[in-house]
């Protein structure tokens, strides 16, 4: 008699689209580009004085993990993960917006943002683990961080840096990611099937909502390190043109500054005042070189002032 052997079945392991991999470029050049400007952040010192560039930076850096990380995952790693990544995606966006709410001299509101994060992830925690509902998920995850990247929204208004050129072009940008959110929720709320989404992060959407968050997104940073630099600029020009005491622009600058002036056509009627601070001499000699600069402040302030 012949003995048949019986081969045990191996279930088959889930493999992983090429698609996939291809979504792995956003979150990978989300890193590095946070990474980079971490990485000017702390080779320039001028830099150094922009907080906001590095709460921005590390904002990037932290979304790119729960973005990688989802772009591998199936339905059902998506319920299992579903409070962790949605707390780095709510981290990443405050992050974010408390780095350009610190550009402006502003405020994120972190007490609302807390609110915010723990009703999302409460919410998430409930429809992943309770009851599985990929679509309300995505809902309110999206809702949620469009709350969070709101929050700047009135100090940047507010900031006279706002009138700058420059500077406008990084808030079109911010506001291109706010209006991104906004367009996201309702493709979700009206264009995703509610009862089934099949694969979604092998899906033709999820493609394509990171393929503009990749293009807003650098066009974000690019902004940014536009504005960094003309405010470094602005600030080695100023330590060129003025005078370290008294604020007042130096011989050089001065000679400059009226050439400009006068070849202008618009310029007319010009009026040169001169004037002395008498005895001079005599504060140094009685009160010491501190008190004589602490004059030349005060005259330099004056001057400005009138």
């Amino acid at each position: 008699d012949g003995v048949v052997a019986r081969v045990p079945q191996v279930p088959p392991t889930p493999t992983v689209s090429p698609d996939s991999y291809f979504a792995l470029i956003v979150p990978a050049c989300s890193l590095l580009l946070g990474l980079a400007l971490i990485a000017c952040w702390k080779a320039m010192p001028a830099m150094r004085t922009q907080r906001s560039v590095l709460w921005i930076a590390s904002g990037y850096v932290v979304l790119a993990f729960p973005l990688g990380a989802q772009s591998l995952m199936s339905n059902e790693q998506l319920a299992h993960w579903a409070v962790l990544t949605g707390a780095l995606y709510m981290a990443g966006v405050w992050v974010i917006s408390h780095g350009m709410a610190d550009r402006y001299g502003g405020s994120a509101h972190p007490r609302l943002a807390l609110v915010i994060a723990v009703v999302t992830l409460a919410l998430l925690y409930y429809f992943s683990q309770v009851s599985d509902q990929l679509w309300l998920r995505i809902l309110i995850l999206n809702l949620g961080m469009l709350l969070l990247r709101a929050l700047p929204v009135r100090s940047i208004f507010q900031a006279p840096a706002f009138k700058s050129g420059v500077e406008r072009i990084l808030w079109a940008c911010y506001l291109a990611l706010l209006v991104n959110a906004v367009v996201r929720t309702i493709v979700v709320m009206y264009l995703l099937p509610v009862h089934s989404v099949e694969d979604l992060t092998q899906s033709g959407l999820w493609l394509l909502m990171l393929a503009v968050n990749m293009v807003i997104g650098l066009a974000f940073i690019l902004s940014l390190l536009a504005c960094s630099l003309r405010e470094i600029l602005q600030d080695l020009r100023s330590e060129r043109d003025h005078d370290a005491l008294t604020c007042l622009l130096n011989r050089r600058s001065f000679l400059e500054s009226a050439q400009t002036r006068l070849r202008s056509p618009r310029s007319s009627g010009w009026a040169l005042l001169v004037c002395d601070v008498d005895h001079f001499k005599r504060v140094n000699d009685a009160w010491g070189h501190a008190a004589g600069d602490e004059v030349l402040q005060i005259v330099g302030q004056t001057l400005q002032q009138q």
